[in-house]
């Protein structure tokens, strides 16, 4: 007999905490401020990648404030810094975060925030997934 597990609970965040947690967010990765990101982050947090085969992305599920955090900070270090950028955008009809090189978009983040932390994120680098999504399209929020 198979078992199933029971579904992960659905957080549904007021639209203007999820502004100020994307926006602290940003900031704090942009200034590469580990205990900022940390801060951020929910105990249980647990991070997705995909990368599809074509861009490298963390093979196993990262689960963990610290190593969560770390991987996040490390993966955004590896451009140039001044050639990436990082915005708000509506992903999936939810604010997140598009990151872009030299225009290019080159990855989504999207997550699920509760009591003002995020618990999940899901952070697609696959290109052949990213080619609808670009700074300039409509989709970034004001």
């Amino acid at each position: 007999m198979r078992t199933s597990r029971p579904a992960a609970p659905r957080f549904d965040t007021d639209p203007g905490v999820r502004r100020q947690v994307t926006d602290q967010f940003l900031t704090a990765c942009a200034g590469g401020d580990l205990n900022s990101v940390r801060e951020l982050l929910a105990p249980d947090v647990v991070a997705w990648s995909d990368g599809g085969g074509k861009v490298t992305a963390a093979r196993r599920p990262l689960h963990g404030v610290d190593h969560v955090a770390r991987w996040l900070l490390g993966f955004l270090a590896k451009p140039e810094p001044a050639a990436l950028t990082m915005e708000p955008a509506v992903i999936n009809g939810e604010l997140g975060v598009l990151a872009a090189i030299d225009g290019h978009t080159v990855g989504a983040l999207s997550f699920d925030i509760a009591d003002g932390r995020v618990h999940r994120l899901r952070f697609q680098v696959n290109p052949d997934k990213l080619g609808g999504l670009t700074p300039d399209n409509g989709l970034s929020t004001p």
